[in-house]
């Protein structure tokens, strides 16, 4: 009852001024006005549950509290509301890729009450999608389009937004959206002709065309073609005794038998452990040298090209896999935030540090809804990683492969590509503590000056008389230094 005189009294800018202010029930109803619709926004954004797009709006208000009280108001409150939750939902999207499932929300625009429901649902797909083609462009592409687009910015902005020159700021914009048309018409091809190409490129023993592959990410009939068209090539070549032999070989190292892979893996002693009925078929540890099992994301050769299925895993680098089966049955997605998920446990090898999430399947079931790190999985510091796995009913048994990445870390416990080296005094640590990110103030009490990602290294320079503030510069080439809460830092 208290509210509502305030929403009447006070437009969106007064608003902001009287949270800036410290007035908490100006924050109050700028939170009721507002989180509802951020909600189905986000919704639109995230194809996951009404939980995780409440999280993220529940990050996007806290942040544009902090701000607000920091004295950075912006022109205008209510595009600024949603252009934060789009850049967080964005972020979550890239962050970790979940089954394939329709959009949930009641609406995407104030027109979809008035529109046929074959067109609002066209026009869900249509938002779910360009999603998705954002969130894998690389980041200085999306947030120079993105800024360009949506934000009204200038290619000076944007240069000066990304520390480029005016020139490079308008190519990435130009790339990207070069990229988001590559996309779209690769996966709007024609299944028969790209399954040509597919064919072609198998019998002439080379990578099929980049069309062919784009269309492939979002096709999964057609991802389906290119492994019977594998599967037949090896049953085919068993045919024969003097190729049956090394294959049976390769099924014996899969299971665990006298290989390689195998004596590596007993020899570490990796054990896999699984929970909420997973079943673990085999498990297996590729060291430094060793032909990659899959193509490995975000991993590098020496010539900076990514490393694909068949290469050799780069120097520091130890993949270790397991192959496991989620069983049929009723929905595994918790009922409530702090209720366990299915899960499965991979260690690393002794002396080395998770440096990330593999992901060797090309298509999930549409009803698989959660595949990521546990929240004290944390990328450079732990030194093993529970993947939590959520359904919401499977009618038959599933089989994936489930991989992380581990490294060795350097001599003052980093595995950033590009350390900042520890100046005399300074230690590591690593942001645990927070949910997404920590933000970086220029003082205790000054204003926001960016934010450092969960599990991101930084070098602890001091602590304020309290203990309840540190000081920090960022791991990395830009060691930008900044004050951040004591209680974000692993312990």
């Amino acid at each position: 009852m208290l509210r509502s005189p305030v929403r009447l009294r006070h437009d969106d800018a007064e608003l902001a001024r009287c949270v800036a202010a410290g007035d908490g029930l100006a924050f109050a109803t700028l939170d009721d006005r507002y989180r509802k619709a951020l909600s189905r926004y986000a919704r639109t954004l995230l194809r996951r549950s009404e939980h995780d797009a409440e999280d993220i709006v529940q990050d996007v208000l806290i942040c544009a509290h902090d701000a607000l009280r920091a004295g950075d108001l912006p022109d205008e409150l209510r595009p600024w509301l949603y252009r934060l939750t789009r850049n967080r939902a964005i972020n979550e999207v890239r962050r970790a890729r979940w089954g394939d499932e329709s959009l949930d929300s009641e609406a995407i625009g104030a027109r979809g009450e008035r529109e046929e429901p074959d067109a609002v649902l066209r026009r869900k797909e249509s938002v779910r999608r360009l999603v998705e083609d954002l969130a894998d462009l690389p980041v200085s592409q999306r947030t120079a389009l993105l800024a360009r687009e949506l934000d009204g910015q200038t290619p000076e902005q944007v240069a000066e937004q990304l520390g480029v020159s005016v020139a490079a700021a308008r190519m990435l914009a130009t790339r990207a959206r070069t990229n988001l048309i590559k996309t779209r018409d690769a996966r709007d091809a024609d299944c028969a002709d790209v399954r040509a190409v597919l064919l072609e490129a198998h019998e002439r023993g080379v990578r099929p065309s980049e069309h062919a592959l784009r269309h492939l990410t979002g096709c999964d009939p057609c991802s389906a073609y290119q492994r019977d068209i594998r599967r037949l090539s090896k049953q085919l070549h068993a045919l024969n005794p003097l190729f049956g032999l090394p294959l049976i070989g390769g099924l014996a190292q899969i299971a665990g038998g006298g290989t390689k892979t195998a004596v590596v893996s007993a020899t570490l002693a990796v054990a896999v452990v699984a929970s909420g009925g997973i079943v673990v078929l085999n498990s297996a540890v590729h060291q430094p040298g060793d032909p990659a099992p899959f193509m490995l994301l975000s991993i590098r050769d020496s010539q900076g090209r990514a490393v694909k299925k068949g290469g050799a895993i780069p120097e520091g680098f130890t993949i270790v896999s397991a192959r496991i089966r989620l069983p049929a049955g009723p929905s595994t997605m918790p009922r409530h935030s702090r209720a366990p998920y299915p899960a499965v446990t991979l260690p690393c090898p002794a002396g080395m540090t998770l440096d990330g999430l593999q992901m060797p399947n090309r298509s999930f079931p549409p009803s698989l809804r959660r595949i990521g790190f546990s929240s004290d999985s944390i990328p450079g510091h732990s030194t093993s990683a529970q993947i939590q796995l959520g359904h919401h009913g499977l009618k038959r048994a599933f089989d994936m492969t489930v991989a992380i990445d581990c490294r060795r870390p350097d001599a003052n416990g980093s595995i950033s590509t590009n350390p900042r080296k520890l100046k005399p005094g300074e230690r590591l640590a690593h942001v645990c503590n927070v949910r997404r990110s920590a933000q970086l103030r220029s003082s205790p009490d000054g204003k926001p000056q960016g934010s450092v990602e969960l599990g991101a290294p930084v070098a602890i320079q001091r602590r304020d008389a309290s203990g309840a503030w540190t000081r920090v510069a960022v791991d990395g080439k830009l060691a930008i230094p900044g004050w951040m809460k004591t209680s974000a830092l692993c312990p």
